[in-house]
């Protein structure tokens, strides 16, 4: 059995992860409010910052659980970055979607039972 242990307190259900909205991926995280030390301006902050926390989360959630539980390499696109570089073992260097999509379809052929599993998380804004 090939199993990656990351940390999540998710269950380990195998439906999909919830869609993002179309914004998700490309919202950036929030600035410091210098000048405005308002209890508003900081609760603005507070929520936006909590709203960035769970984008993260969901975003890393699929990436394990769809891309390379499921091996949905059409993902790969809305959560990764173009120029994405995924460093695997032995030189197995990928750059961007194409290449991480033959990464994760190199891997899932060879490990058939291949099966990433988050136990716990942390993210930070």
């Amino acid at each position: 059995n090939s199993t990656n242990s990351f940390n999540n307190n998710s269950n380990k259900n195998s439906q999909r992860t919830p869609p993002l909205p179309p914004t998700a991926v490309a919202q950036s995280p929030p600035t410091a409010n210098v000048g405005n030390n308002s209890p508003a301006a900081a609760g603005d902050e507070l929520s936006s910052s909590l709203a960035t926390i769970e984008v993260t989360r969901e975003l890393v959630k699929g990436f394990i659980a769809d891309i390379w539980n499921r091996g949905d390499i059409e993902l790969i696109k809305k959560i990764c970055h173009p120029s994405l570089r995924f460093n695997g073992h032995v030189g197995m260097d990928r750059v961007g979607h194409e290449g991480f999509a033959r990464m994760v379809t190199t891997v899932r052929e060879a490990l058939t039972d291949y099966h990433c599993e988050i136990h716990s998380m942390v993210v930070e804004s």
